[in-house]
């Protein structure tokens, strides 16, 4: 973006090609000791085990020509899967030796980085349509859902006492110390017991909690005019597995062996920098189609009379609008995060030695989650593995009619399935 311009939008837009590659740079990055790259692909644990099951997602393809791009890029496929870890792994491989971060040869770097995206969830392939121009769309109807988010303490101390005494036990002790054939003519024709116990506890919790209300408005698309885009790199638990298994630490760096040295941020960047391919002209042929999506929008309902001023926005700092099931999944996980309490932390709360639980814990949590979060980038549609989930609770059948503009009108029935006659 030109910082000078003060026109248009679309004006003020200049190329760049910063990090950019050419087209002609990617065959030879694709198949590189592609057959080496598909025995370590094959014969990864994850896809042993899955085809132990009789899951088969072994690969094949040892070569990709320019003209099979499409079908590599956007086509999820085990070939397609193992060409692109191929090339994220010779990318960086590459990058890594042009930049003096690793002592290791691009062959061996890439082998390792083949290691951990041949693994299950090592690599994101993201499948994207960058629109440019939509028709009529479907309404299919509303929800809300709340999201409690709190942190509890809890105090609680008990005592008890017991005895007991087993007649028969002391009848078959007996029976033994008179030999075993006495043993054997004493009978046990009855079992006289007799205990006693009493137990007392008591307890005491504190809790805070906040919480939002999520409204979910779903939508069918028609999309007439798409460019199809596709995103490759290294997943974060593809990194952590590279930085556990050949980081700078441990007996990687004993045997030389280690990637590179994983506390360096240029070294991170190199891992986490991936591609964004776009299909150009091959766009104009690609044919309408219909899609569904979630729109989320994050609040907080209050009631009337509250000492804070309603209208000022200063007083909604939870204001979210979101786009997509995937974001929305990955949102609502980061709020489902907790500290999972482990023995030492156990034995510090037991003995009093912790520090004090933070005061207004819930909304550092949210504050948290809502920073790790970027708001929904406009005109693009990601096309998720599994299609696009159905949060769907409607029991009624829907009348399919066409709207040109509908919001979740709280007089329309579609918007209330909890509604039962």
């Amino acid at each position: 973006e030109n910082p000078d311009c003060k026109g248009a939008a679309a004006d003020c837009l200049v190329k760049a090609d910063d990090h950019a590659l050419p087209v002609s740079s990617l065959e030879p990055l694709i198949n590189a000791d592609l057959d080496h790259a598909l025995h370590i692909l094959n014969t990864n644990w994850d896809h042993a085990f899955e085809q132990w099951h009789g899951i088969d997602r072994r690969a094949g393809k040892t070569q990709w020509k320019p003209s099979e791009f499409l079908r590599l890029f956007y086509e999820r496929t085990p070939d397609s899967r193992a060409g692109l870890c191929n090339l994220v792994a010779h990318r960086i491989a590459l990058e890594l030796r042009n930049k003096q971060l690793s002592t290791l040869n691009e062959s061996v770097i890439a082998e390792k980085v083949n290691e951990a995206c041949g693994s299950d969830k090592g690599l994101v392939h993201d499948i994207k349509l960058h629109v440019e121009r939509t028709g009529n769309y479907l309404f299919l109807g509303g929800l809300n859902l709340n999201l409690n988010v709190g942190e509890g303490f809890s105090v609680s101390a008990s005592s008890g006492w017991g005895a007991g005494f087993d007649v028969t036990d002391a009848i078959g002790a007996a029976g033994g110390l008179m030999g075993a054939g006495a043993a054997m003519s004493v009978l046990k024709p009855f079992s006289l017991k007799y205990g006693t116990s009493l137990s007392s506890s008591e307890g005491t919790s504190v809790s805070e909690s906040t919480y939002l209300v999520s409204q979910i408005a779903r939508f069918e698309l028609d999309i007439n005019a798409y460019e199809r885009c596709a995103a490759v790199r290294l997943s974060d638990s593809g990194i952590d597995q590279m930085r556990r298994s050949w980081g700078d630490s441990g007996l990687s760096r004993f045997f030389g062996l280690s990637t590179a040295n994983f506390s360096d941020p240029a070294v991170i960047n190199v891992f986490r920098h991936g591609l964004f391919v776009c299909e150009g002209q091959n766009r104009l042929a690609n044919k309408p189609r219909k899609v569904k999506e979630s729109y989320f929008y994050f609040t907080q309902h209050f009631t009337e009379g509250d000492m804070l001023d309603q209208a000022d926005l200063y007083n909604h700092p939870w204001l979210l609008g979101m786009r997509g099931m995937r974001d929305f999944t990955v949102f609502v996980d980061k709020i489902r995060a907790q500290e999972l309490t482990g023995f030492g932390e156990f034995l510090s709360s037991a003995t009093g030695s912790r520090a004090p639980l933070r005061k207004g814990w819930a909304l550092e949590h949210l504050r948290d989650a809502y920073r790790n979060i970027l708001p929904s980038f406009p005109g693009f549609y990601t096309i998720l593995d599994q299609g696009e989930q159905d949060i769907d609770a409607f029991a009624l059948e829907q009348t399919e009619s066409r709207f040109s503009k509908t919001d979740m009108d709280p007089l329309r029935e579609v918007n209330h399935p909890e509604l039962k006659k």
